[in-house]
């Protein structure tokens, strides 16, 4: 998003991508749950920026009525427990037809949930609509959070065998320093920068939410089926 216009505003855009966050609480939940928002928007604006637009959240999403009628509405995903509208989105946005919104007066704000139990149910639901994804969005999508799990992964990895660390612990520094002032001027325009010095633990906790979110999935998939 650095960089990028406040606002995209075209009569040919026929798909609008905004921001919905969640309203700022005490408490570790909503820290968690607002930075995971925030890495997701981040992530679906972008792409839509970039001409790869994927998803949209329901509640701060436009579109024009003749891309909603010429796919018949949701009827494409009526088996869906959630995520029709993002998964319409995937199918009907393109890198021609679709804009984003930005301003801060655009923002859809939401509360978040109060108990992690009710946090992590609607996290596995929402993680049934991603495989439903075009394919090329799904391998996308699989490749930017596997590259972040390599690139820990190997510095742990080559911590543990004490190899070139200054070379090593160098390189790791600048490119935490890149990614923090990218985060920064990211999280200003989005208005968590709250968030910012938080994101060192809150970074990892999503890194060990997500697999067992999925694992979750796999062992429990009736359950993730129902709506609270």
């Amino acid at each position: 998003l650095v960089g990028s216009e406040m606002c995209i505003r075209d009569r040919y855009k026929k798909v609008v991508l905004g921001y919905g966050p969640y309203k700022k609480q005490p408490g570790l939940l909503n820290k968690i749950i607002r930075y995971d928002t925030y890495k997701i928007a981040i992530q679906y604006l972008s792409l839509g920026l970039w001409g790869v637009p994927y998803m949209g959240v329901g509640r701060n999403l436009a579109y024009h009525s003749y891309l909603y009628f010429d796919a018949k509405g949701f009827t494409s995903h009526l088996n869906v427990v959630s995520g029709d509208d993002d998964l319409f989105i995937n199918e009907v946005a393109n890198s021609k037809n679709t804009g984003i919104e930005l301003r801060p007066d655009s923002y859809v704000y939401s509360i978040a949930k109060q108990k992690y139990a009710k946090w992590e149910f609607q996290k596995r639901r929402h993680l049934t609509t991603a495989p439903k994804y075009k394919s090329a969005h799904q391998v996308l999508l699989m490749l930017i959070p596997l590259s972040q799990y390599i690139y820990n992964l190997s510095f742990l990895f080559l911590l543990a065998k004490n190899y070139e660390m200054v070379f090593v612990l160098s390189l790791y520094g600048v490119k935490s320093l890149l990614q923090g002032l990218v985060m920064f001027f990211n999280m200003k325009r989005l208005q968590v920068l709250d968030l910012l010095l938080w994101s060192i633990v809150l970074e990892p906790l999503l890194m060990l939410f997500y697999p067992w979110v999925t694992f979750l999935n796999i062992v429990k998939e009736d359950q993730r089926k129902r709506w609270i």
